[in-house]
């Protein structure tokens, strides 16, 4: 079993997979959204109290929601909540996600692994972005792809063209949601609606570009909801006033730094998470990629709901089995290890 939740915190994921040498079948897909006051707390969370607090409420209902598999399992991957991802210039390399595993343990039985960025971090890496690993084990490396994962940030992992790369592209759901918020009272552009009802500010969008460090940054990087949550559309909103065409132009600048981190790669473009069924976006993209085929990822047999709750199984199967499940390429650790913790039931 793999439990995903996203740096956006809209829901958990949990997929139950059968594993072999040389395939992964999803068996099972639940997703249930966070109960909303659970997530304005996770989305504001400052107080260590609160943190420790949070801790232990998000270690119940990650198993709250397990505990709706009919399967048996014998090892879980749990990502955990992110509240905190090192930015981009930080003198010391930090993550945590919160949800207390022993929940898992204690409900279901089975063997947990979770905290899986920490030994890649102090092996010098970014600790993210892990899902490369699962995309190996899901793709292969046989032909030339390009896994692009839009959450609330957006990641990539470059298939088939030797060694593996992976890294965090930039901004994706993250600056949207909140923007659509505001606007709207929405949890976001349903779609792109608003986005695509709105006109590009030219000159705001050279300023976004000119403005922002990390997409400037090689790779190996990560971010988080440090760059590009609450702080950076606070920014942005005050700087330029809060509109539907801020909301265009910022989805523009998503797609800009998506087409700029993949044009010199070869392979199709192959759309997960939540931006993948934002039709406006993926129309920007197209657009701004238009030498490439942007596909979804479905096409591949593969959901875009439960991909990434699909690698923690995945991760966590393969740690078991003392794998190295980190890949230097992409995170930049001085070598490869088995990822993860485990807790025994």
């Amino acid at each position: 079993m793999g439990i995903m939740s996203g740096t956006s915190a809209d829901s958990v994921d949990v997929s139950v997979v059968e594993i072999s040498e040389s395939k992964v079948s999803l068996v099972e897909f639940i997703s249930e959204p966070y109960p909303e006051e659970l997530k304005q707390r996770i989305k504001k969370v400052s107080e260590l109290s609160e943190v420790s607090i949070l801790n232990r409420e998000i270690g119940e209902f990650f198993s709250s929601v397990a505990r709706k598999s009919s399967k048996s399992v014998f090892c879980v991957g749990t990502h955990g909540q992110t509240v905190y991802h090192h930015k981009i210039g930080d003198s010391s390399r930090s993550t945590l996600q919160l949800g207390y595993p022993e929940c898992l343990a204690r409900d279901l039985g089975a063997i947990i692994v979770s905290d899986f960025r920490i030994r890649d971090i102090v092996l010098g890496g970014e600790g993210a972005p892990l899902t490369p690993y699962g995309d190996l084990r899901l793709f292969g490396n046989d032909s030339p792809k390009l896994i692009l994962n839009i959450g609330g940030i957006s990641n990539v992992t470059v298939l088939g063209q030797g060694e593996i790369i992976g890294f965090d592209v930039g901004p994706g759901n993250a600056p949207l949601d909140r923007l659509a918020h505001l606007l709207a009272g929405k949890d976001y552009d349903a779609d792109g609606s608003i986005a695509a009802s709105g006109k590009i500010d030219e000159d705001i969008f050279k300023e976004l570009i000119a403005d922002d460090l990390f997409i400037k940054k090689a790779p190996p990087k990560s971010t988080g909801l440090e760059a590009y949550g609450d702080s950076f559309v606070g920014r942005i909103v005050s700087q330029y006033g809060l509109s539907s065409n801020l909301l265009t132009t910022v989805t523009e600048f998503i797609a800009y730094c998506i087409s700029e981190a993949v044009k010199h790669y070869e392979g199709n473009l192959i759309l997960c998470g939540g931006g993948s069924q934002n039709s406006y976006l993926r129309s920007r993209i197209s657009e701004r990629l238009s030498s490439k085929k942007v596909e979804l990822i479905d096409s591949y047999g593969v959901s875009w709901k439960a991909r990434e709750s699909m690698i923690f199984a995945i991760l966590a199967h393969d740690m078991l089995c003392g794998l190295e499940t980190s890949i230097p390429s992409v995170t930049g650790a001085t070598k490869g290890a088995p990822l993860g913790r485990i807790t025994i039931p």
